[in-house]
């Protein structure tokens, strides 16, 4: 963004004070994750995921699973496991999807994000904001799971349906 250029360079600048979380990429990818992991046959939340920091699949890695496949792309993925860059992917992947009927979202973001290492992952493609942003995210599983029944399909519903607006310190 340009506000992170500014910065690059020592200029001070004055950032937004509100930001709507869903709008950040960061928000973005971790949604795909829980879309994907309660449906794994959704080809588009994994292809974002394979793109994404989570699996820092290129997008010819991704073309070459996805072109002429007779079968879904976690199937493709999954065929292709032998392949020394695609094996840590579908471990972790696999790990996943064997824990989302079993640990709250908030449980399986943040061993994402923060035991994984995800969020450095993040972090270094996205930028330092990031970081916050998925704090934030967090903080929205925490508290959705304190009204509701704390279920994957239901937080990402949650998330995609609200637009939720946080306001953060402007001193930058």
């Amino acid at each position: 963004t340009l506000t992170n250029e500014l910065k690059r360079y020592g200029i001070p600048v004055q950032g937004t004070d509100r930001l709507v979380l869903n709008q950040y990429l960061a928000v973005q990818d971790m949604i795909a994750f829980g879309r994907w992991l309660t449906l794994p046959e959704d080809d588009y939340a994994l292809a974002c995921i394979l793109r994404s920091p989570i699996c820092g699949l290129s997008e010819q890695d991704l073309f070459n699973l996805a072109y002429m496949r007779k079968d879904t792309l976690w199937a493709a993925l999954q065929a292709k496991s032998a392949d020394a860059h695609i094996a840590p992917i579908v471990t972790m992947l696999d790990h996943y999807l064997s824990k989302v009927d079993f640990i709250d979202p908030h449980q399986l973001f943040y061993q994402l994000l923060i035991k994984d290492k995800k969020m450095r992952q993040m972090s270094a493609r996205l930028g330092s904001e990031a970081v916050g942003i998925l704090h934030e995210f967090l903080e929205q599983a925490l508290l959705y799971q304190s009204k509701q029944p704390a279920s994957m399909q239901g937080f990402i519903q949650f998330m995609e349906q609200n637009h939720i607006e946080i306001k953060r310190n402007t001193a930058l």
